[in-house]
């Protein structure tokens, strides 16, 4: 596990260093924050999971481009985004792990499909004529919808992230 401790702290060095020289968009845009939390729970799977020490080469490369992300050409940022992407995926998928308010913008979309379902069913009965039925529909549905969401996903959320399951 020291070892792993010290394969970290390299790839964080070297992220800080990176993050230093970025503006914030760039750091947003190379998901440099992500970057590192991924770094670190490969770190600590990487002793059960064959997936997780090729993945640590993979992050080794990204974390040591020759080119800093700034001077990226559109198809190496490509490559680095696509290896970001299947990095996350993993841990995603073999280890159960979720990404900060994924919950709650899966339930905040789920509660604003249902709202605005109920938005047009209540347009269906405004053409038949009933309009009390509608006010009592439409608005109040969407947003109760949407703050319900809303609120079972951030107890999902603060859930994960107490269990340790975020990346």
């Amino acid at each position: 596990m020291e070892a792993g401790n010290e394969w970290y702290k390299g790839i964080w060095r070297g992220i800080s260093a990176l993050k230093a020289r970025l503006s914030p968009t760039g750091r947003r845009r190379h998901k440099l924050s992500l970057f590192v939390r991924a770094a670190r729970k490969v770190t600590g799977f990487a002793a059960d999971c064959e997936e997780c020490r090729k993945l640590k080469s993979q992050i080794n490369w990204l974390s040591e481009a020759p080119v800093p992300p700034a001077q990226m050409t559109p198809e190496e940022y490509r490559n680095y985004l696509t290896t970001h992407k299947s990095i996350i995926k993993h841990l995603r998928r073999r280890h159960g792990l979720v990404v900060e308010k994924q919950y709650i913008k899966r339930f905040v979309s789920i509660g604003a499909a249902f709202g605005l379902s109920l938005v047009m069913f209540g347009y269906v009965l405004l053409s038949f004529g009933i309009t009390v039925l509608v006010l009592s529909i439409t608005l109040p549905a969407l947003i109760i919808r949407v703050l319900l969401g809303y609120a079972v996903g951030y107890l999902l959320d603060r859930r994960a992230k107490q269990q340790g399951r975020v990346i």
